[in-house]
């Protein structure tokens, strides 16, 4: 029997991990990868306590650290249109905000909470 943890995990998500920072100071992000998750989405205000306001757009619950300021996208890799790199428009793309992690109560297993942003519909250049 999977751990509760894992086993609501039926949906799955393209990962792009934050890179480097180009010569131009610019972001750059890795290789897609597939991870399982959760996505939820939702729209969550924040205010921070300088009084600015801070949209989420979506949570995913995963059992993999996610980077912040790295990329998302629901689907899998093989919905990805062929030849998607960083001058293709993927509608649906999100940026990392946080990642929290929520250990189960015998500390065994940890789940991962990962608050997300709409972001534009183009990804960084690749490093």
């Amino acid at each position: 029997m999977p751990d509760p943890e894992r086993s609501h995990l039926l949906q799955y998500a393209v990962v792009w991990a934050a890179g480097a920072p180009d010569a131009h100071a610019q972001p750059t992000v890795g290789a897609p990868c597939q991870v399982r998750c959760r996505w939820e989405t939702t729209r969550r205000e924040y205010t921070k306590p300088d009084g600015t306001t801070v949209t989420f757009d979506a949570q995913v619950m995963t059992t993999r650290f996610i980077e912040p300021y790295s990329w998302m996208w629901l689907g899998r890799l093989a919905d990805l249109p062929s030849g998607t790199d960083f001058s293709t428009t993927l509608p649906g793309l999100h940026r990392v905000v946080s990642c929290d992690g929520i250990p189960d109560i015998r500390n065994r297993v940890t789940g991962y909470e990962v608050t997300l942003q709409r972001a534009s519909d183009t990804l960084p250049p690749r490093t």
